[in-house]
């Protein structure tokens, strides 16, 4: 079932490097890399090494995005634990599926994103009546608690 999801990916993939944005199909040297690239990205996934895969797909990305792309590298974030950038990635997806007029790929990030949601870790700060002016940081980077919470990938911080 994984071999199918993988290779529905990689099709859309190429297809979509020939079709998406008035591109030229997939034939200047940077097409090629990026159509190695993502096979390999595919051989990493398919052997359950996700965090080598996620970096194989975001150097796809930096090359060219494209919608089931990036909805490929949601997954592997996912598999590698990191739901809050997974569901980040489903989301931007589900963003360039919808202005590509790709409706496979937006039902595709649609349910990922449904099912991801719940799962997400989330910082939630209640600070004291009358405190004004705070300043929140998660690793480094500044943050505005709100009700429903920080969203962030498990772990610690």
């Amino acid at each position: 079932m994984m071999h199918t999801r993988w290779a529905w990916a990689l099709g859309a993939a190429l297809w979509l490097g020939a079709s998406v944005g008035g591109a030229q199909p997939a034939t200047t040297e940077r097409e090629a890399e990026r159509t190695a690239l993502f096979e390999q990205g595919v051989e990493l996934a398919e052997a359950g090494r996700w965090p080598e895969a996620t970096e194989m797909f975001r150097r796809v990305l930096a090359i060219r995005s494209a919608p089931r792309v990036r909805f490929t590298l949601g997954e592997a974030e996912e598999k590698s634990g990191k739901l809050a950038s997974a569901k980040a990635t489903y989301g931007r997806a589900l963003e360039e599926a919808r202005a590509a007029g790709d409706e496979q790929a937006a039902g595709a990030a649609r349910g990922a994103l449904t099912a991801i949601e719940r799962r997400v870790p989330r910082l939630v700060l209640r600070l004291p009546e009358g405190v004004g002016g705070a300043r929140v940081s998660v690793d480094g980077r500044e943050v505005e608690p709100t009700e429903a919470g920080v969203e962030l990938d498990p772990g610690e911080h």
